[in-house]
């Protein structure tokens, strides 16, 4: 197995995503096939789930020989990432048999870092996440979105997303006060939601701010809401895609995908 990243964007787009994996969940099983990297798991409480997809063609090399699944430990990928310098591309590497991992930050002018990674072993199974349509569709800005979430998390540990046919609400609402965004048509790059819909499901807050934290992955992020199901956000790592709303052929896409339960009310 050998994988390169050279271009400096996407250099950052997965120092991005690993750095704050972190915060979302202590190991996770990297599946590498000669199609893409693969990484689906929950996070720390169990109430998030995580889909990462990375097609062959998105990295500058791509090489394996043989399917393989790998077991890292999300805390030593944060230390490493924190060494990456500006210019440095990464390399990826490990022997078919190997229970070691290496990656090499290198670039002109800088010190080439190389780590050695011992696999760990993970006993989880991959979760079949059936396609579904959601009752309302909303693509904003990710730094928007994310603005937004921190803000809000001030006044609550939940956020309700009110939505109607006229418009969108964001409500935190707590002991000591209470914050609602309005956000009206130029806040957003596209909205649809069904007729004489009436949305309002509640959500942990704490674990869409994290899923907010990932804004710099793509410049929008698409969200899918629908009463008492989970919650849908999307973030595009293709650089052409640029077709609002939902991607149209997941199978041929790299994303990063979240799905967040709604809170159940008592």
């Amino acid at each position: 197995m050998n994988i390169t990243i050279r271009n400096a964007q996407k250099v950052k787009i997965l120092a991005h995503i690993f750095h704050h994996l972190n915060n979302m969940m202590n190991d996770i099983n990297i599946h590498f096939t000669e199609e893409k990297m693969y990484i689906q798991g929950m996070d720390n409480s169990h109430a998030c789930l995580v889909e990462i997809n990375i097609l062959a063609q998105w990295f500058d090399s791509y090489n394996i020989l043989i399917s393989q699944r790998i077991g890292l430990n999300c805390e030593l990928l944060f230390k490493i990432i924190g060494c990456l310098q500006e210019g440095q591309e990464i390399n990826m590497s490990m022997d078919d048999q190997g229970d070691t991992m290496q990656i090499e930050l290198v670039g002109e002018n800088t010190i080439t870092k190389v780590f050695e990674l011992s696999l760990i072993d993970i006993d989880t199974q991959n979760l079949i996440i059936p396609d579904k349509e959601y009752e309302a569709d909303i693509e904003m800005s990710s730094e928007k979105f994310r603005e937004i979430m921190h803000q809000l998390s001030i006044f609550s540990d939940s956020v309700t997303f009110s939505c109607n046919e006229e418009n969108i609400q964001l409500i935190a609402k707590g002991d000591l006060g209470k914050m609602t965004a309005k956000i009206k048509e130029d806040d957003i790059i596209a909205y649809a939601i069904e007729e004489e819909t009436q949305l309002t499901p509640t959500y942990g807050l704490s674990y869409v701010d994290k899923i907010s934290a990932f804004s710099k992955v793509h410049p929008s992020v698409q969200i899918h809401c629908s009463a008492n199901y989970p919650m849908k956000i999307n973030y595009p790592l293709d650089e052409d895609e640029e077709e609002e709303g939902e991607i149209k052929d997941i199978e041929h896409s790299s994303y990063i995908r979240f799905f967040l339960a709604p809170k159940i009310e008592d």
